[in-house]
């Protein structure tokens, strides 16, 4: 199963991240692993889920979810986790965008409808502030 990598419309830089990442992404067949077959019986998994999941089981990689279902059947498949935020934190840290346009990514997902608590966005803003 193919994974695309989506971002919400209107998002210019998570765009332009998207073109970089390109190169990195890969399809892995998910179908028939084991892992995937796992994965589906965890309530709550999304096909999405599931197959970012068999993915990073398959790669030995890291899973980018932010949903806690997603993040508790990681947990019991010793899968590592990261966040949307740490993706822009990584992108702003590894000079791949400024300090102010991670702000901007960050505010253009939210108004595209990601969710972030009002204590982890101000974490987050502080975050890309110490970067300046």
């Amino acid at each position: 199963m193919a994974v695309p990598l989506a971002v919400p419309a209107g998002t210019a830089v998570l765009n332009e991240l998207t073109d970089q990442l390109t190169e990195a992404v890969v399809t892995v067949d998910t179908d028939d692993s084991s892992a995937a077959t796992r994965f589906r019986r965890h309530p709550g998994l999304s096909d999405a889920d599931v197959a970012v999941l068999a993915c990073a089981d398959a790669r030995d990689g890291v899973a980018v979810m932010d949903e806690s279902a997603g993040r508790s059947a990681a947990e019991v498949e010793d899968i590592e986790t990261r966040g949307s935020a740490y993706v822009v934190l990584s992108a702003v840290q590894r000079g791949m965008l400024t300090p102010e346009r991670g702000r901007e990514t960050v505010d253009a997902m939210i108004d595209a409808g990601w969710y972030v608590a009002p204590d982890l966005y101000t974490t987050l803003v502080r975050k890309l502030e110490s970067f300046e």
